[in-house]
C-alpha cells in the first residue's frame, strides 16, 4: 500500500481514485476537506455499495450526526476516567511481559505490541479480559474480509449476516448496558444516548459499538 499511495503523491497531489472518490495528500487540502463536509463526505467510507445509516462506521458518517457522536464518546474519556484505567494498564503489560519472558521465543508485535492497547481499550469498554482475543479475532476477520467495500462476506449482508457471531456478541453487550443498574462505562453511555429526538434503536446502538 505504500508503494501505491507514493505513485498517488508522484502522480498528483490531488488524484481522482474513483468518480466519488479523491486522495488528497498536501496539509493545507486536506484541512480544507475536513472543514468542508458539504462538498466533500465520508458518508458510506469506501463502499462499493450504499449501506444503511445504521451500519455505517464513525469514520462513514458526516455531521451532524459524526460531532454528536464524537461528543458522547468523549463523555466516556474523561480525566478521571482514564487515570482510573492506569493499574488494569500496567497490571496487564506486566502480565503479558512475563508471558513472553517464561518462553524461548516470542513475536513481540502480536504478543505484546499489538494485545495491549487493544485489551486496554476493550477494557474501558467494559469487555471482559477473557473475551477480548476472540473479539480481536473476529475483528480482524471483518477487516481481512469483503466487508470493507461490499458490505457483506460469502456468509451473508451486513454485520449480522456476514458475522452473526460478532454481532450477537456485541448485542448481548448493549442490552446488558441498557439495564438500570448497568456500569458506568463508555458502552453504557454509547447504549444510552441519543442523537436525536427520538431514542436509538437496538442496531444503530450495535453499529456505534462496532466503530469503537
Amino acid at each position: 500500500m505504500h508503494e501505491i499511495v507514493r505513485a498517488w503523491r508522484a502522480e498528483s497531489p490531488i488524484v481522482r481514485l474513483s468518480p466519488t472518490l479523491l486522495y488528497v495528500a498536501r496539509w493545507h487540502d486536506c484541512w480544507e476537506v475536513l472543514r468542508n463536509p458539504v462538498t466533500f463526505g465520508n458518508a458510506n467510507g469506501f463502499k462499493r455499495v450504499d449501506i444503511p445509516e445504521e451500519e455505517r462506521m464513525l469514520g462513514e458518517m458526516d455531521p451532524p450526526r459524526h460531532p454528536l457522536l464524537r461528543r458522547v464518546m468523549r463523555t466516556g474519556f474523561t480525566r478521571a476516567f482514564v487515570a482510573s484505567q492506569r493499574a488494569y494498564a500496567r497490571a496487564r503489560a506486566e502480565a503479558l511481559v512475563e508471558a513472553i519472558a517464561a518462553k524461548p521465543s516470542s513475536e513481540l508485535v502480536g504478543e505484546l505490541c499489538d494485545r495491549l492497547p487493544n485489551d486496554v481499550s476493550l477494557h474501558m469498554l467494559g469487555v471482559p479480559e477473557s473475551d477480548s482475543q476472540q473479539l480481536i479475532d473476529w475483528a480482524k476477520e471483518l477487516l481481512h474480509s469483503d466487508w470493507p467495500a461490499d458490505h457483506r462476506s460469502e456468509r451473508g449482508e451486513g454485520i449480522a449476516g456476514g458475522f452473526p457471531e460478532f454481532a450477537a456478541y456485541l448485542d448481548s453487550l448493549v442490552e446488558v448496558r441498557r439495564r438500570p443498574d448497568a456500569p458506568d462505562d463508555v458502552l453504557a453511555r454509547l447504549a444510552r444516548a441519543t442523537l436525536s429526538t427520538a431514542a436509538r434503536s437496538r442496531p444503530r446502538c450495535c453499529g456505534r459499538s462496532r466503530s469503537s
